[in-house]
């Protein structure tokens, strides 16, 4: 019997058992919900990073089509306007030699260069919409990597691998960065 408690011995035994098992019992708990917080958090980021990939492919998609048909739209304007004009003149050739001056006294169409500059403007949003949406790409990737790295993190999620994302880029750009210079300074080729 312990003098100071005055307990059998049997019954401190019992009572350390006991606090040790609740105590494990804790942490076990506390691990568990850790491993599933972490897991769940990091099944989140790897959707959404896998979510934002497909709206980048998209959004690429949109970029390219939009631009495609207001250029086949504003190539087919020249074309009919040249057209039309080609016609005026042949017409007032045709008709005598005093008729090819009356074109500066008549109304005669205009070639309206609102639609040359729709399309820079259009090509100029359209990317910048497409890169900020790959920057946002990059920063999640970034951010699920972290995850992965970081204590205690990396205790939770090991054997998980980071999400490949795919950037689109052009072919200069690639060797621009493998060779590390960018000579080419000539915005129209000749």
């Amino acid at each position: 019997m312990d003098i100071m408690t005055k307990r059998p011995r049997g019954a401190c035994a019992k009572i350390g058992v006991a606090v040790a098992f609740v105590f494990v019992l804790v942490v076990v708990a506390g691990v568990s919900a850790a491993t599933i917080s972490y897991r769940n958090a990091e099944i989140d980021l790897r959707n959404q990073i896998e979510a934002k990939q497909q709206e980048c492919e998209l959004i690429f998609d949109q970029v390219w089509k939009t631009i495609s048909q207001q250029g086949q739209v504003t190539a087919d304007y020249r074309d009919s306007f040249r057209n039309i004009f080609v016609d005026i003149m042949d017409a007032r050739h045709k008709e005598g030699s005093g008729q090819l001056m009356n074109w500066i006294q008549e109304a005669n169409p205009n070639f309206d260069p609102g639609l040359h500059a729709k399309l820079m403007n259009s090509i100029e949003e359209q990317r910048m919409v497409f890169t900020r949406e790959q920057k946002e790409l990059i920063s999640l990737a970034r951010e699920h990597k972290t995850m992965l790295q970081r204590f205690p993190g990396s205790l939770f999620l090991s054997g998980r691998s980071p999400v490949d994302i795919t950037l689109v880029t052009s072919s200069r750009t690639k060797e621009s960065y493998r060779t590390g210079t960018d000579d080419n300074v000539q915005v129209f080729q000749k």
